[in-house]
């Protein structure tokens, strides 16, 4: 059976928040783990959350140059978890070999590590209960070798985050960012889904397909130009929205593998917001446009 939509979309981008970029919203707290406990677990009182998103993934800084992210999500229903987990476990079993026998933690754990010869000192561990899936990432930025035990501090920050599942903002059904009509202008009359990941993440989706309408608010703004003088922006067509600000573009007819899909993006009050749609069986064209741009709209007036 293919993978579903939202299992290829967590894998791909839980691979890049855990591995490649941290998520860039306010650093409050997090609501599955307290600063004060990773702090304490590390036998660190330098450690510093620095960003904390109500959905559950977050960043910490140790004292000593390493970063530890909790990524979490949920899903609609029991297969597409184990799916998700499965595909997940397959990746780690490559990439972070097994590190001893991992207790029971929710119902089912995997903790591995990266060879001790490579640079980055990294270590992962991906567990499950109920609907939801954490993953709990350590990367050592030196060529310091890993502390001793390493998995005494990890296990036991991971075991209080999947208990406190119930506290990650995630939900199924509706978002405040666009209505089911709206979504189903795009995706048809399928079977649809809606993901609300906290305040800043909703996707709506057709079962067994990759379309999908994707609305995403980061506090990281982007300082390039946006628009026809944007380096590339030949890949695309490009109409610039003043509307939205000085940096307000739409960008679609891209070159492939992208030509399926349209994307509106701004910049509002310290706010980056971009909204993309793959419609469902076609490439977008202009038509969608107007369509797409009522929804930024709503979007642009909330800030």
């Amino acid at each position: 059976m293919p993978m579903s939509f939202f299992a290829q979309m967590r894998l791909c981008t839980g691979i890049a928040a855990l591995f490649l970029v941290a998520p860039s919203h306010a650093a409050t707290e997090c609501p599955l783990l307290s600063t004060a406990e990773v702090a304490a677990a590390f036998a660190d009182p330098g450690a510093r959350v620095e960003s904390a998103d109500p959905s559950g993934t977050c960043v910490w800084k140790l004292s000593d140059d390493t970063t530890l992210i909790s990524s979490f999500y949920k899903h609609p229903g029991p297969a597409e978890t184990k799916e998700a987990f499965d595909a997940w476990k397959v990746g780690y079993t490559a990439d972070f070999p097994r590190a001893g026998r991992t207790p029971p933690i929710g119902k089912g754990a995997y903790f591995g590590m990266r060879p001790a010869s490579q640079h980055l000192s990294e270590a992962a561990l991906l567990t499950t209960q109920g609907n939801s899936i954490l993953i709990l990432s350590y990367i050592r930025n030196s060529e310091q070798t890993a502390p001793d035990k390493l998995a005494v501090p990890i296990l036991a920050l991971g075991k209080q985050a999947i208990a406190r599942s119930g506290k990650a903002e995630q939900s199924f059904g509706q978002c405040e960012w666009f209505s089911e009509a709206e979504a189903r202008g795009f995706l048809g009359k399928g079977a649809l889904k809606i993901h609300r990941s906290g305040p800043n993440w909703c996707a709506a989706s057709v079962e067994g397909s990759r379309a999908s309408l994707v609305v995403q608010v980061s506090d990281h703004v982007i300082d390039e130009k946006l628009g026809r003088d944007a380096p590339g922006s030949d890949m695309c067509k490009v109409v610039l929205m003043p509307q939205f600000g000085a940096r307000g573009v739409a960008e679609y007819a891209c070159v492939k593998p992208m030509n399926q899909m349209m994307k509106i993006a701004f910049n509002v009050n310290d706010k980056q917001v971009e909204i993309s749609v793959q419609p469902l069986g076609r490439d977008a064209n202009e038509a969608d446009l107007k369509p797409l741009t009522a929804i930024a709209q709503r979007a642009y007036e909330r800030f």
